[in-house]
C-alpha cells in the first residue's frame, strides 16, 4: 500500500493519480519505494557486519582465554630449575661417566652444599660425644658428693662448625683448582672454572647419597659402631673425590701438550701439599676449640 502525500488516502501500488484529490503520485511513490529499498539494503548490509564482527570478538576471546590459562599454568624458574637439577643428580648416579651439559652453578653449589651438610653432620656428632662426655663427668662429681653442672656442653659454640667449614671449602677449592691448572697445562683445554666443577661434581655426585646417609646417622647414633661406620663413609667420600679429580685430568679426548702421565704425578704432588697445609692450620684451629670445650666440662 501507498499513501498519498496531499490528503493521505491510502492506494494502491499502481495507482497514478490520487483518487480522491487527484495528486499524481507517481514519483512520490517511487521515491519512497527507493528510499524503503535502501533502508531495508542498509539494514541487510549492517546484520552480516555486525554478525561478523561479533564472530572476531568471540575468536580473540577464545584465542586469549588459552593464552591466559597456558600463562597460569607455567611454572616458576625456582621449579624448573629443581626439577633440572635433580635430574642432572639422577643420570650422574646412573652414568657417572657421562658429562653432562646443564646450568654452569649447579657443580658449585652441589660442592658447598655437600661440604655444609658434612660439618653440619661432624658438628652433631662432636656435641653428643661431648654431652656424653659431660654427663660422665658429672655422675663422676655427684658420686664424690660434688654439685654437676650440665652448662657446659649447652654452650657449644658454633665457631667450630664455621672454621670447620671454612677451611673444608678451602681445601675443595684449590684441589679442584690445582686439577684445573694442570689440566689446562698439560691439554688446549679452554673450559673454564665452573664448567670444570661440573664435570667433577658429574663423577663425584655419590658423594651426595654418602653425605645424606652421615646427616641421617649423625642423629640417630653417636655410639662407636654408628661413629665407626661414620669413619667407613668419610673414607668413601674422600676415594670418590679423588677418583673424581684424577679422572677430569685423565679422561679427556683433547690434544695433549705434554705426557698426561706427568699430569697425574703432578696433582698428586699438589694436592698432598695442599692437604698437609690445610690440615695444618686447620687441624690446630679446630683442636684448640675442642680442648677448651673439654676444659670447660673438668
Amino acid at each position: 500500500m501507498k499513501v498519498c502525500p496531499n490528503c493521505g488516502t491510502q492506494l494502491t501500488s499502481e495507482t497514478k493519480f490520487c483518487v480522491k484529490c487527484g495528486t499524481d503520485v507517481t514519483n512520490v511513490e517511487v521515491k519512497d519505494q527507493e528510499q524503503g529499498a535502501t533502508k531495508e539494503n542498509i539494514l541487510e548490509q549492517e546484520q552480516p557486519e555486525k554478525q561478523a564482527s561479533s564472530d572476531d570478538n568471540n575468536q580473540q576471546f577464545q584465542q586469549q582465554a588459552p593464552q591466559q590459562s597456558q600463562a597460569s599454568a607455567q611454572p616458576s624458574s625456582f621449579s624448573v630449575g629443581a626439577r633440572s637439577y635433580w635430574q642432572w643428580l639422577v643420570n650422574s648416579w646412573k652414568a657417572p661417566f657421562k658429562v653432562q651439559d646443564v646450568n654452569k652453578y649447579f657443580g658449585l653449589g652441589t660442592l658447598i652444599g655437600e661440604n655444609v651438610i658434612f660439618v653440619l653432620s661432624v658438628y652433631i656428632i662432636v656435641r653428643g660425644f661431648i654431652r656424653k662426655a659431660s654427663d660422665a663427668a658429672n655422675s663422676f662429681v655427684e658420686a664424690f658428693g660434688g654439685e654437676s653442672s650440665t652448662a657446659s656442653y649447652m654452650n657449644l659454640s658454633p665457631a667450630f662448625f664455621i672454621k670447620m667449614l671454612i677451611f673444608l671449602l678451602l681445601a675443595s677449592f684449590l684441589l679442584a683448582g690445582a686439577a684445573y691448572l694442570i689440566k689446562r697445562t698439560f691439554y688446549e683445554s679452554k673450559e673454564d672454572f665452573l664448567t670444570f666443577l661440573n664435570r667433577v661434581a658429574n663423577y663425584t655426585n655419590l658423594n651426595v647419597i654418602f653425605n645424606v646417609v652421615i646427616f641421617l646417622f649423625a642423629f640417630l647414633s653417636t655410639s662407636i659402631a654408628g661413629v665407626s661406620l661414620i669413619f667407613i663413609i668419610i673414607s668413601l667420600i674422600m676415594s670418590m673425590w679423588s677418583l673424581g679429580l684424577y679422572t677430569s685430568v685423565l679422561a679427556t679426548n683433547l690434544p695433549v701438550k705434554h705426557d698426561r702421565i706427568y699430569g697425574v704425578f703432578l696433582l698428586t704432588i699438589v694436592n698432598a701439599i695442599i692437604i698437609a697445609v690445610i690440615m695444618y692450620l686447620g687441624g690446630g684451629a679446630l683442636f684448640s676449640e675442642i680442648s677448651s670445650m673439654f676444659e670447660d666440662i673438668f
